[in-house]
């Protein structure tokens, strides 16, 4: 799953998108990326043309990685050099979530979203997500939330080398402390984890803030075809698998 962005050197910063409930402003993060870069190393402008194909307020991140690689695609098409740090900046300057976008797409996150480690897990894996009819503002899920401190957990062990095995192990461990926040507004949304569970996912929960729900699945057993009754409600499900990504400076 994936949107497609092309970049054309310009006069100006443009953007035009697809989706048409998406600004084609600074309110678009792809838009706002281009801007922070262009305040910071000197370009004269460029063309954003931006195709939508991950759903938006479904918590999994599609403004943000669209304006990474924003960034990703000025740095190439302009020659900027910008060291890790400055980029970082801008990155966090956009939005909490941008920073990851510039690294490989598994990493440990710490701070505001400005401290990102790498670290080394399975792909061998496939994914189902599934997106509900609605959606869900980030923001108003954030403003109920009352987590406090950081809590210590196990999920440290993933500053090691994790195998297949060992994440399947590990499985039980993992949580989404805004889940239930969600499914106490939005209850028939237990019925996705519980599907996903049920159909064979070693692995279910919620996507960021919401409201997709994903499961992970042993390779070759993902049942894409055991969803046609949640599409005929109105969901949409996503066969998928993980990827790598070059990181952004090397």
């Amino acid at each position: 799953m994936y949107d497609i962005i092309t970049l054309e050197e310009s006069d100006s910063i443009e953007l035009t998108c697809d989706d048409p409930s998406l600004p084609s402003n600074i309110g678009n993060l792809a838009y706002r990326a281009a801007a922070l870069l262009q305040s910071r190393f000197f370009f004269p402008g460029v063309r954003i043309e931006l195709h939508k194909s991950i759903p938006s307020g479904a918590g999994l991140g599609g403004g943000s990685s669209d304006a990474a690689f924003v960034l990703r695609g000025l740095i190439k098409l302009f020659g900027l050099k910008p060291d890790a740090s400055e980029l970082t900046e801008i990155a966090a300057k956009i939005g909490s979530d941008v920073p990851f976008f510039l690294g490989t797409g598994q990493a440990s996150i710490e701070g505001r979203g400005e401290i990102v480690k790498t670290v080394d897990l399975p792909v061998n894996y496939d994914i189902i997500i599934v997106k509900p009819p609605q959606s869900i503002s980030t923001r108003d899920v954030y403003r109920q939330a009352n987590l406090g401190l950081t809590r210590k957990s196990p999920i440290h062990l993933l500053s090691k080398k994790i195998s297949l095995s060992r994440l399947l192990a590990m499985s039980g461990e993992f949580r989404n402390d805004l889940e239930e926040i969600v499914l106490s507004r939005f209850s028939d949304l237990v019925y996705l984890k519980r599907t996903l569970l049920g159909t064979g996912a070693f692995l279910s929960g919620m996507t960021g803030s919401g409201s997709c729900f994903f499961g992970l699945f042993v390779q070759g057993t993902r049942p894409c075809g055991h969803f046609e009754n949640l599409e005929e409600r109105g969901y949409s499900v996503f066969c998928c698998r993980p990827i790598l990504l070059p990181p952004t400076l090397i």
